[in-house]
């Protein structure tokens, strides 16, 4: 006869196997993600792409109006970052990653503001 307190054998193998089944699903929902997202990716890519050159085609004829605004928006944050005065409060002072972060970017704009340059050359 089997003791009513006692637990039964199954069931502490039951609940030890409950999280390893649920990461499990976990992963395998993952893989049906990442699946699904190859599926349709290159559609998505396509139709992204396709939208960025019917913008560009409509934004052509500004580009020498944005690139001044570019490059004057530049101007004012390199301003702002190196003349203002850093202000520490309590000790604590602005981070230096603000500055490294305004110099990548303004790394990058001048990249493309001369891509048509550097791509006629290398081509």
């Amino acid at each position: 006869m089997s003791d009513p307190v006692a637990p039964e054998k199954g069931s502490a193998a039951r609940a030890a196997s409950g999280p390893r089944l649920a990461g499990g699903g976990a992963l395998a929902a993952a893989l049906a993600y990442f699946l699904t997202a190859l599926c349709c990716l290159p559609v998505a890519l396509g139709a992204t792409g396709a939208a960025l050159a019917g913008v560009a085609g409509f934004l052509g004829p500004y580009q020498p109006l944005l690139a001044g605004i570019a490059l004057l928006l530049l101007a004012v944050a390199f301003y702002r970052a190196y003349r203002r005065p850093t202000v520490c409060v309590a000790g604590q002072c602005p981070p230096a990653r603000s500055r490294a972060a305004l110099w990548f970017f303004a790394v990058a704009v001048l990249l493309l503001l001369t891509a048509r340059f550097w791509i006629s050359r290398l081509l």
